[in-house]
């Protein structure tokens, strides 16, 4: 604090100074100390309430400086109107500075003067399909992440109102507060009890525990988990405050940001708090580490940009990811191109960015890039954004945008009342990319779920079901009964078998698409094979052999991708062929 005083007497003897002639000694050292003690004492008090950070250009000190400035200028303004004095030039001249001190901060945190190196800051990999080096998880009927996060807030004030310990009356959960994280490999909403006012925070001290929701299950009852005494919360007051506990251990020379509760696979809570500074000017923040604050006893560890836990799933904040994307997309040409011509130029296409989990149960911010045009829907580039480097990783792809989608699925669910759909997920389904949509009814109390929905990226179509099993059945049948040719990558479980079949069931139509299920000698698996695509499957009987390919998603039942009855010579496009051909070439087992 003692450079904080040095500003406050520099800027007080230069005021001073400069109206000396007219006091005399005893009324310019008075002066001098009335500034001096009452600019500290602000300065003190603005640090504490306010926690600003020290960082940028001059240091950060600008705050500082603007703060005895002020405090001058009410001072001579007010003794110039009183005595009828010219002591209210000196308090004009002081706030002229102060505008002057504004318009030179702004400028230092505009895009004018560093645009290019605001571009340059995101490390991006472009890639041309999402098949390349892609992180999106495989779209599967057992994990799909189908709770969002207005779900898991009306499951969490379930369990809250129904707890045995009355703890309603003193502590509350917030919807902003879950976070979606991955614990020992399966997606959870977790959401830290807090304390309902400062009344509340006087009387309890500490905060019992947090809240648990199931982002893949939605029969599975929030779980709350008690015992605890969490002393230091976002909700807490004085020096028990999450960030001016930080604030007062050092942590003044960054910006902390994106304050998440998160537990370890141990389920031991932990406060997570990104650590940021300006790389360019004022501007182009970028992560220099992680603080991780233990909420019972306060014991602060600072990791740096990589190093953190394996279970912190959020170390770049949403705010600096979205910044990542629009900096790469809007001044790809420089500031005067995305203010005017707008060549080339791609912004973020929702207000929102998604926290996703991906194929290695990484966590990433999801975003849809498209034109700059607010009419536009369609997508012309996806964006992953590793929530734990910063490292983006650009796919080119055409197709709907997140809001295109919820749009669709919602005129499909349009004969439902209060139904709606919710934040859409990015699947990798052998290499299409298809959004996982949960749809929720609205009511008094809150969200709560109803159905599934699974969107093509491509063409928008919508595949509804009221488990995961159906909506993904739906979805394979719809692919299939089109004959998109998809490619495979090397991660996918791809099956190849020969058998006989040992029983067949007779057509059966569904959707407008007929199908017939086969069951071999050699396989536990029950097979669907679309009858438009495989018409020998409906002369096929008992005995026949026959082989087919599949992804195995693990379910009992699973649609085929190709079917060849060894008994019957039918006549194959070369398009089928090639892709028979492509299917069988996959790693198998």
């Amino acid at each position: 604090m003692l450079v904080e005083s040095i500003i406050v007497a520099i800027i007080a003897s230069f005021f001073v100074g400069f109206e000396n002639k007219k006091f005399s000694l005893k009324k310019t050292l008075k002066c001098y100390g009335i500034i001096a003690i009452i600019g500290t004492v602000l300065i003190y008090v603005y640090l504490y309430l306010f926690t600003p950070a020290f960082v940028g250009v001059l240091g950060g000190y600008y705050t500082v400086a603007a703060i005895p400035i002020l405090l001058i200028s009410a001072l001579y303004i007010f003794i110039g109107v009183s005595s009828n004095s010219d002591n209210i030039e000196i308090g004009i001249q002081a706030l002229k500075i102060i505008a002057v001190l504004g318009v030179f901060i702004y400028l230092l945190a505009t895009p004018i003067l560093d645009n290019q190196q605001l571009h340059n800051i995101p490390q991006v990999k472009v890639y041309d399909n999402i098949s390349q080096g892609s992180n999106f998880a495989p779209i599967d009927a057992q994990n799909m992440r189908i709770i969002d996060q207005s779900m898991a807030y009306y499951l969490g004030n379930k369990v809250i109102g129904s707890s045995e310990q009355n703890l309603g009356s003193q502590f509350e959960v917030k919807q902003n507060d879950f976070t979606i994280q991955n614990v020992n490999g399966r997606l959870y909403w977790v959401a830290p009890l807090e304390f309902r006012g400062i009344f509340k925070w006087w009387s309890a001290k500490t905060s019992p525990g947090f809240i648990m929701v199931d982002a893949e299950d939605p029969s599975t009852s929030a779980k709350l988990y008690t015992g605890y005494k969490m002393k230091y919360m976002t909700s807490s007051f004085l020096g028990d405050y999450i960030i001016r506990h930080l604030y007062s251990n050092g942590y003044q020379n960054v910006e902390l940001k994106d304050i998440n509760f998160e537990v370890t696979d141990k389920l031991q809570p932990r406060w997570v708090v990104s650590l940021t500074t300006p790389s360019v000017l004022n501007s182009g923040d970028v992560v220099k580490g992680v603080a991780v604050i233990d909420p019972e006893n306060g014991d602060i560890t600072e990791y740096s940009l990589g190093n953190a836990p394996e279970w912190v799933d959020r170390v770049m904040p949403e705010e600096l990811a979205r910044n990542y994307l629009s900096w790469y997309g809007k001044y790809i040409h420089g500031w005067l191109n995305s203010v005017i011509t707008e060549k080339d130029v791609n912004v973020v296409s929702s207000g929102d960015m998604w926290l996703i989990h991906g194929n290695n149960g990484q966590a990433y911010w999801f975003a849809g890039m498209t034109s700059s045009s607010s009419k536009d829907q369609s997508l012309t580039s996806i964006a992953l954004v590793n929530s734990r480097d910063g490292t983006v990783n650009l796919y080119r792809m055409n197709g709907w945008n997140e809001q295109a989608v919820m749009d669709a699925v919602n005129v499909t669910v349009s004969n439902f009342k209060n139904y709606h759909s919710s934040a859409p997920i990015p699947y990798d389904c052998s290499g299409r990319l298809a959004y996982v949509v949960p749809i929720a009814a609205s009511s008094e109390n809150g969200e709560i779920f109803q159905e599934i929905g699974i969107v093509d990226a491509i063409t928008g179509h919508v595949s509804l079901g009221n488990t995961k099993a159906i909506a993904f059945e739906g979805y394979r049948r719809y692919l299939n009964e089109n004959g998109y040719n998809f490619a495979i990558t090397s991660s996918r479980a791809i099956g190849n078998i020969t058998g006989i079949v040992n029983r067949i069931s007779g057509i059966i139509s569904e959707n407008n698409l007929d199908y017939r299920l086969i069951y071999l000698n050699n396989s536990n698996i029950i097979f669907e094979i679309p009858i438009s695509q495989y018409p020998e499957a409906a002369l096929t009987n008992i005995g026949d052999t026959v082989n087919m390919t599949y992804e195995d998603t693990r379910d009992s039942v699973i649609t085929v991708d190709s079917f060849n009855n060894s008994g019957i010579d039918v006549r194959i496009s070369a398009e089928q062929q090639n892709y028979t051909r492509m299917r069988t070439n996959q790693t198998v087992y």
